[in-house]
């Protein structure tokens, strides 16, 4: 672990700001079965925030009530408040993508071109938490999640790499799933084609990963289901496969990005044509179809039962009828 003291661009938010036009509009919903109507309403609205970013991931509600969130090419983390608008919250971001809070608060981003996972102090320095495995230089970090133990789970695919799996920069012969515990990396899983957003259960007995799998055949192949200790060790892993949705809820290119899950443990995740709900098992439930398709999303609000979608050059939220889970709201 490398901690660096540098010269903190947190300091100057409010100088830049940045207003938005909230735009609201009715939302398209497409329903399997009525256990979709107990979590979105037929009434609900989504609204636009903006739509002028180039492409916006991670996003990350704070308990004072902001999100902030990566635009990975324009090398920005923004901070946007209600009332307030927004604010440029970090740049240069080492081209960030998925960002989490520790239990103290602190900020916790994946960095694409730093390969590394850093963390950024109360006093105004960042801390590496990891950039090598076994000497050799991570990928580009994608996402993250963090286990009420202070365990930090992350994917580390080659998004960020120019090349991707051809990349001559490319050191790891794989893109793995790791877990950070007391200093210590440990690789979860080498088998993954480019492993993508990752969630834990409200339980934090399950911990699933979505990857962009190369077989397309047969059923869809949704992610995976992680079966984990109280210690959060890994104990068994499980494909979960969906048979003839009633409605097309992936690609060409199979998988979801960036995923989360609500109090009573249903999983929503980002597909090319919006959020995507499934319960625990794999059930399909329906779809929250937005404008442009959204890369991840994040629980916010005061009663945390608002999900913050971002979506390329769109940021957009919708308030639903469960409240969201967040291992750091314990």
């Amino acid at each position: 672990m490398k901690k660096i003291i540098f010269l903190s661009l947190l300091g100057f938010i409010g100088l830049v700001q940045i207003q938005s036009q909230t735009v609201s509009k009715t939302v398209e919903l497409l329903e399997a079965g009525p256990a979709f109507r107990g979590i979105v309403s037929k009434e609900a609205v989504l609204e636009v925030i903006d739509t002028n970013f180039l492409f916006v991931e991670g996003p990350v509600w704070h308990p004072e009530g902001y999100l902030l969130f990566s635009d990975i090419p324009a090398n920005k983390i923004y901070r946007w408040q209600a009332g307030s608008g927004f604010n440029v919250y970090l740049e240069p971001s080492e081209n960030s993508n998925g960002l989490t809070f520790d239990h103290q608060l602190r900020l916790i981003r994946c960095a694409h071109s730093a390969r590394s996972v850093i963390r950024h102090e109360t006093d105004g320095s960042k801390t590496v938490l990891v950039s090598h495995y076994n000497g050799k230089k991570l990928n580009s970090p994608n996402d993250l999640v963090l286990h009420s133990s202070g365990a930090l789970f992350f994917t580390d695919p080659c998004w960020g790499l120019k090349g991707l799996e051809n990349s001559p920069d490319k050191e790891l012969p794989y893109s793995g799933l790791y877990l950070l515990r007391n200093d210590s990396l440990l690789l979860i899983d080498s088998t993954l084609w480019r492993p993508n957003g990752l969630v834990l259960a409200p339980d934090e007995n399950t911990l699933f990963v979505s990857d962009m799998f190369t077989d397309n055949t047969g059923d869809i192949k949704v992610f995976y289901r992680y079966q984990l200790d109280k210690k959060a060790n890994v104990i068994s892993k499980e494909l979960l496969h969906v048979t003839n949705p009633p409605h097309e809820i992936l690609g060409k290119v199979n998988g979801f990005d960036g995923l989360k899950t609500d109090v009573a443990g249903n999983l929503y995740c980002t597909g090319p044509h919006g959020i995507v709900v499934f319960d625990q098992n794999g059930t399909y439930l329906g779809t929250i179809v937005t404008p442009l398709a959204p890369a991840n999303c994040a629980w916010g609000d005061e009663d945390f039962s608002t999900l913050y979608i971002t979506a390329r050059k769109h940021l957009y939220r919708i308030k639903l009828k469960n409240k969201g889970f967040w291992s750091q709201a314990r």
